[in-house]
């Protein structure tokens, strides 16, 4: 028990550091350059030693073997080398002192962390199925900016415009289905661990994913939101994202329903209806966009089908009562975002305006202060949430009772 709550405390102090070193610009700045070799290798050994971000998490929570050897054997060689090259990723853009010690004690903690945990296995050998796992979660680990040279060289190529149910849209939809139903089959032929293990690992990058946003946004707008206020996680989609890792690990039936049962029909609508506008496909606005809610997808469609995400009425009224709150609480921090921005709207949720073009979000304005919000509007908002959630929950009984009658019969 006290070494769980060492690992705990580890594990706490590991994603805190790593989450404030997500705020500096040159995390995915870097990608975009490549003026020298120095500069090259650094990029390089950085992305590697991203990896670290899923397996030490699972070294430290599951003591998995493949886990702190693929992080002993690429990691921490990676580590190394990225504080080694840390000329080149510090001279990218100006860094404070703050985000000059946070980089280097990261990088201290990692390698003490990967070094412990190597040392306190006892079977070190390496399977060439775990260099398999490695490879993947290199790909899943992409810097989704690393194209943006590209997309700014190729800005006015109209064939690379993304429109709406354009053939870039209609690919983006085919891999949005096709990445669900890969995930699916390819559980299928693994046990009950390795699945778990799995849909927590994607979980877990799909949340630094999320984290690399804040990096994004120091220089760049990401879509209409300016700054800061952007990358906040007060979007139904982004707030399923952060909840995700929580609610695999908690093992918790209605946890994971309410997610299942917002995540899903959430995706499945900004999918069909993105809000990326005409931009290039190669821009970070397009693939973060799609890249993310691809993943969310994906991983929110095996809670029930592998984990304990089963939704029953009791998970469906719970989710009524908890979007109730959830939409509150948003006007409250979006007036908050908008003081402290001094006007900037981010429109967290959509609770300050429509995503669709009707003015029903004017209808009976209340005010405080700078805060303004509907009371009309917020029932209509969350009628058309907690509606979505209950006709996923209709469709997800319909199919689990043909599936029952079918195993009867």
């Amino acid at each position: 028990m006290k070494k769980r709550y060492l690992n705990y405390i580890f594990l706490f102090v590991f994603l805190i550091l790593e989450a404030i070193n997500c705020f500096s610009a040159n995390l995915l700045e870097g990608f975009r350059h490549h003026e020298n070799i120095g500069v090259i290798l650094s990029n390089l050994f950085r992305f590697i030693a991203m990896t670290g971000f899923l397996w030490i998490p699972l070294a430290l929570l599951y003591d998995s073997k493949m886990a702190k050897l693929n992080s002993f054997y690429f990691v921490l060689p990676a580590t190394i080398l990225e504080l080694v090259f840390s000329y080149f990723y510090l001279n990218i853009y100006p860094m404070n002192i703050l985000e000059i010690c946070v980089f280097y004690l990261r990088g201290i903690v990692r390698i003490v962390l990967i070094i412990t945990l190597f040392l306190k296995e006892k079977d070190r050998r390496y399977s060439l199925k775990y260099f398999n796992y490695f490879i993947v979660s290199l790909l899943f680990f992409i810097p989704l900016n690393f194209l943006e040279p590209l997309a700014i060289k190729l800005h006015e190529k109209r064939f690379l415009l993304f429109r709406l149910f354009s053939v870039w849209h209609f690919l983006f939809l085919f891999l949005f289905i096709g990445f669900a139903l890969g995930l699916e089959k390819f559980l299928e032929k693994k046990n009950n661990e390795i699945r778990y293990l799995i849909i927590f690992g994607l979980s877990i990058i799909l949340l630094y994913k999320l984290l690399c946003r804040f990096s994004f946004v120091r220089l760049q707008d990401y879509q209409e939101v300016k700054g800061f206020m952007g990358a906040l996680p007060f979007y139904v989609c982004s707030f399923g994202m952060l909840l995700l890792p929580f609610a695999i690990y908690s093992r918790n039936k209605v946890f994971q329903g309410i997610l299942f049962l917002v995540n899903t029909p959430g995706a499945i609508i900004v999918l069909v209806n993105p809000s990326t506008g005409i931009t290039n496909i190669f821009h970070y606005n397009v693939l973060y966009f799609f890249v993310t809610h691809i993943m969310l997808f994906g991983i929110t469609m095996m809670l029930p089908i592998y984990l304990e995400g089963k939704p029953n009425l009791k998970t469906v009224k719970i989710t009524g009562i908890l979007l109730a709150c959830y939409f509150i609480t948003m006007v409250f921090l979006n007036g908050l975002a908008i003081i402290i921005s001094n006007g900037n709207n981010p429109n967290f949720s959509f609770v300050s305006k429509s995503p669709i073009p009707v003015p029903i979000d004017n209808m009976f304005l209340i005010r405080i202060h700078r805060i303004r919000f509907s009371p009309i509007y917020l029932i209509l908002l969350w009628a058309a949430q907690y509606g979505l959630a209950c006709v996923t929950y209709l469709i997800y009984r319909t199919i689990t009772k043909r599936k029952e009658d079918s195993v009867a019969s």
